[in-house]
């Protein structure tokens, strides 16, 4: 176990861990943020829940990850005919300039670290 001031912490292992002792019926993703979402992916991908024949409850896996990735999440958005807001990624000021006149409207600027 991972332990953190205290608390457990979620992640890949521990989860495994509570399923192979506990062996539940069912885990809901969608409560525990960011960190739920993406130890419950990284399992399926593990194909833990398939082993120990544990139900994926609310939101399916497969729209987890859609929304992780911007691309397939517009793609979804107008399958449906929804209205995607244009983006776009950008390394330098003049890449903000140029596509900031290409939107035409008050644009975000947000960064991102890959580390």
């Amino acid at each position: 176990m991972y332990i953190l001031r205290g608390h457990v912490a979620v992640c890949g292992v521990c989860v495994w861990q509570v399923i192979t002792s506990e062996r539940p019926d069912g885990v809901l993703l969608t409560f525990g943020g960011q960190t739920a979402l993406n130890c419950g992916v990284q399992l399926n991908k593990q194909n833990v829940f398939q082993e120990y024949n544990v139900q994926i409850l609310g939101t399916p896996i497969s729209s987890i990850e859609w929304t992780e990735d911007r691309h397939i999440f517009a793609e979804k958005l107008c399958e449906i005919n929804e209205k995607v807001a244009p983006c776009e990624a950008v390394y330098n000021v003049e890449q903000v300039i140029i596509f900031a006149h290409f939107v035409g409207i008050a644009s975000l600027l947000s960064q991102t670290v890959v580390v």
